[in-house]
């Protein structure tokens, strides 16, 4: 399956170098439906209990699950709240940071002062979304570094979030299609979004000169 995944990834890096903006999407779809043929070495449903009842759910196509536990359970037993207020704390800050100076710096609005236009409004509507997402017991709902993908294929502005949001809402009726996308599918995505965060300091003329360049330490 790694090698699956590097192969998706150079798809994607081929595909961008050529400034095809679904180079991205056109990775993760090959590796995909690469991995939901059964009974090969880098199959995501193996002939095991656990890849029968992956197989089993995923051939549904289209569920709706139930609404049972859309609430969080709440519990008065606040001795081990405080650990995990600051640890939630500090990596929603550090994330959330790390993830739009990232990728205001490398759109171009970065000022001189080492601020953004409306930064307070973002970081603003990252905290209410995080404290709005614990009552319905997820994580925190920050600010992703997956966003550089999106960034990278093109998206600019808050309409870009918009049809993500509308996407994201149709996706939940298509859950077993989506929940069975592995994860080295989408591994390259991930590493597409690093480059550009990494390489936002940086000038090239082409998109070809972005990926040579990277360094992981």
């Amino acid at each position: 399956t790694t090698w699956l995944g590097m192969v998706g990834l150079l798809i994607m890096v081929v595909l961008l170098a050529y400034r095809k903006r679904s180079g991205i999407v056109v990775g993760i779809i090959f590796v995909t439906i690469v991995s939901w043929f059964r009974n090969t070495a880098v199959t995501y449903f193996p002939d095991t209990p656990a890849g029968d009842a992956r197989f089993d759910y995923f051939r549904q196509v289209v569920a709706v699950e139930p609404m049972d536990m859309i609430l969080a359970k709440f519990s008065n037993d606040l001795r081990g709240a405080g650990v995990a207020l600051l640890t939630f704390l500090y990596v929603d800050f550090f994330d959330t940071t790390g993830t739009l100076l990232g990728l205001v710096s490398y759109l171009g609005f970065m000022n001189e002062d080492g601020d953004f236009p409306r930064s307070r409004v973002a970081f603003s509507a990252d905290a209410i979304a995080t404290m709005i997402g614990s009552v319905f017991g997820l994580s925190p709902v920050t600010s992703y570094i997956e966003s550089a993908a999106g960034v990278e294929a093109g998206g600019r502005t808050g309409l870009t979030a918009l049809f993500v949001a509308v996407y994201f809402g149709l996706s939940i009726f298509f859950a077993p299609i989506f929940a069975s996308i592995p994860p080295w599918a989408t591994g390259g995505e991930l590493l597409c979004g690093m480059i550009v965060r990494n390489i936002h300091s940086h000038s090239y003329a082409r998109q070809s000169e972005k990926y040579p360049h990277v360094h992981f330490r």
